[in-house]
C-alpha cells in the first residue's frame, strides 16, 4: 500500500516549489483519488496542489500531457505552474 500525502508533506512540496511559506492550507473534502490541497502562499498567492499515490502517477501524467495539449489550443484549463510525475516520493 502506498503511503497517503499528508497536509505536512502537502506544505513541505509547496513551500520547497514555490520558495515561500505556506500561509494556509486545506484539503479539499471531495476527489476521487487525488489528494488536491488549497493553498495561500505567505506572498499572497493561492494556489492548489495535487498529489497523487504511486497506484495513481498515470493519473497525474496524464493531466499533464492534456494540460500541455489543450491549453495551447484555448481550451480553458488552470495554469500549470509545476508538473512531475516522476518526482520522488514525499517520505519512504
Amino acid at each position: 500500500m502506498a503511503l497517503v500525502p499528508r497536509v505536512e508533506d502537502a506544505t513541505s512540496l509547496c513551500e520547497s516549489l514555490f520558495n515561500c511559506a505556506v500561509k494556509s492550507i486545506s484539503r479539499f473534502p471531495t476527489g476521487l483519488c487525488h489528494y488536491v490541497y488549497d493553498v495561500v502562499l505567505a506572498d499572497g498567492r493561492a494556489i492548489v496542489a495535487r498529489i497523487a499515490t504511486e497506484e495513481n502517477r498515470r493519473l497525474i501524467k496524464g493531466g499533464i500531457f492534456w494540460s500541455g495539449l489543450l491549453g495551447p489550443l484555448g481550451v480553458p484549463v488552470p495554469a500549470l505552474l509545476q508538473g512531475d510525475a516522476e518526482g520522488k516520493p514525499l517520505r519512504t
